[in-house]
């Protein structure tokens, strides 16, 4: 079941990223914004990282599992200039503990690469959508 898991967040970020590359999508705040110096915090080791991280951390509530409880979770966070996760909060909920489940995984998540601007580390925020989807 956590494999679906991941395979669909995975899935679901590819799309994302095929989605972004099409010509008549605006190009992201940030890059309008700051230009080609400009670089987006990452989780340390890329997107599959991220993923195996959240595969072997998320444990689908039971309430949740019980009721039938599916859906998105969105948890915006911040990075500081050194990668310290802070300032969590739930720009989208869907109940059923899977909210708490997402923030605290979110926050025992080990550091990431600050986001940087003209090569100099730069505090930014991330929304991490964390998909709960039973077999």
């Amino acid at each position: 079941m956590i494999k679906k898991i991941i395979l669909f967040l995975l899935m679901s970020f590819l799309s994302v990223k095929a989605h972004s590359q099409n010509t008549k999508v605006k190009p992201d705040t940030a890059k309008r914004a700051y230009g080609n110096s400009y670089k987006k915090p990452e989780f340390i080791g890329g997107s599959l990282q991220l993923y195996e991280y959240l595969r072997k951390n998320i444990h689908y509530p039971d309430i949740a599992r019980e009721s039938d409880i599916e859906g998105k979770v969105i948890v915006r966070f911040m990075v500081d200039k050194a990668g310290t996760i802070s300032h969590l909060q739930l720009v989208r909920h869907i109940g059923g503990g899977c909210d708490e489940e997402a923030i605290r995984v979110v926050k025992n998540m080990p550091d990431w690469q600050p986001a940087t601007y003209k090569h100099k580390p730069t505090k930014a925020m991330v929304s991490l959508p964390v998909i709960f989807k039973l077999e």
